[in-house]
């Protein structure tokens, strides 16, 4: 599963020789590639049209409590197996931990996660992209109101969503609608926390010390949430992000290891 504003061609726009998927399937695997809702290959709805406020309301949230268990059940369907690997960059790393701490007899269906910069808590994120932080709780309504679909390729609560993280250091959080709203869906005037003590699948969690989102102050508080990490490897100090994905050279620094990881498996 692919990150915030991606797509399954994240997985295979770097070619052959460093795509992850075609070096999946090089190794034998039966890959899938999923697309999460709202991006360039997923805009069919039975309901809505596209440009209506009702197909672009939902966030990683959906994604990961609807979207994703859909996907996993219809591969192991499909294939006749019990288990399969799952391997999620920025918010793929999201919304898998949504799935398996609120729905947790996900945990049984996979044998292995591999994160790649799991975008989970996000209190220390650097750069510009804290400017989202400043904007998400005065203008989240309103946004969410008149322009629920920008930018393309993802919905304006799934930004947002993010943004809170940015703005509440330390907490993994459902959606934030606001005190009033809040109490009406959650009894509380602060969101829930995602019971992260309920993700028991192993997890393996590659990530970068010079990555601008996921800061590795929020990679070590994720690690002491989960029971099961069988692998943390801190890679090339000069990674950023995106490297995950785009990088020359992250087969080297990341995909050759989690291969073999995946074998051990």
């Amino acid at each position: 599963m692919d990150g915030n504003l991606g797509s399954s061609a994240d997985w295979v726009v770097t070619g052959p020789s460093n795509g992850l998927a075609f070096l999946l399937a090089d190794s034998g695997y039966d890959v899938w590639l999923g697309n999460n809702r709202g991006n360039t290959y997923s805009k069919n709805h039975t309901m809505f049209l596209e440009t209506s406020y009702g197909f672009w309301d939902f966030g990683w949230y959906e994604m990961g409590i609807y979207d994703l268990p859909a996907m996993i059940d219809f591969i192991l369907q499909i294939t006749g197996q019990k288990q399969l690997f799952y391997i999620g960059y920025s918010q793929g790393g999201t919304q898998f931990f949504v799935m398996n701490s609120m729905k947790p007899e996900y945990n049984d269906k996979i044998r292995l996660g591999v994160t790649f910069a799991p975008a989970v808590f996000l209190g220390n994120t650097k750069g510009a992209i804290n400017l989202l932080s400043k904007l998400s709780y005065p203008i989240g309504s309103i946004l969410a109101g008149l322009v629920p679909y920008f930018p393309a390729g993802c919905s304006t609560k799934q930004l947002l969503h993010f943004g809170f993280g940015f703005e509440n250091p330390n907490t993994f959080r459902q959606y934030d609608y606001g005190v009033a709203k809040n109490l009406l869906k959650y009894k509380s005037v602060t969101p829930p926390e995602y019971p992260l003590e309920k993700v028991t699948v192993p997890v393996a969690i590659y990530h970068g010390t010079n990555d601008f989102l996921v800061d590795p102050k929020d990679i070590n508080l994720l690690e002491n949430k989960l029971k099961n990490i069988v692998r943390v490897s801190i890679c090339n100090a000069s990674l950023n992000h995106f490297d995950f994905n785009y990088g020359s050279h992250i087969r080297m620094e990341a995909y050759n290891d989690a291969l073999k990881l995946l074998e051990g498996y």
